[in-house]
């Protein structure tokens, strides 16, 4: 019987330690975090150029301006310049994350397409 308990307490512990381990922190709690964790993995490469100076490739940072323009409806305050788009600004980045701080709950994840959107 103690050999029955014994084994019984480990798989609950390693279920445990399992599902903790698959739980992916953001920011909110959000029905869909895959797409909350996407939205705050674009938000960080904009977060870490204007705020921290890391260099962030600018693949990165045109994919992240046009990620929120599509998904928010809040276009650049950034112009475009001979060579291309200027990164996302200081209030671009406000402004995405006031947008998001209302709108996480409605964020889905797409698994075909690999997006995210909004549902109404």
């Amino acid at each position: 019987m103690l050999q029955i308990l014994i084994k019984g307490n480990l798989i609950v512990i390693v279920f445990l330690l399992f599902t903790s381990c698959s739980i992916t922190k953001t920011k909110y709690d959000s029905i869909d975090k895959k797409a909350c964790i996407e939205y705050e993995r674009q938000l960080e490469f904009i977060e870490n150029y204007n705020f921290y100076l890391i260099k962030v490739k600018d693949e990165d940072l045109v994919k992240a301006r046009n990620f929120f323009e599509k998904l928010t409806g809040h276009k650049s305050e950034a112009d475009i310049q001979f060579d291309g788009q200027l990164p996302p600004t200081v209030q671009d980045y406000h402004n995405w994350t006031a947008w998001y701080s209302i709108n996480h709950k409605k964020l889905r994840y797409n698994k075909k397409t690999k997006n995210v959107y909004l549902i109404n």
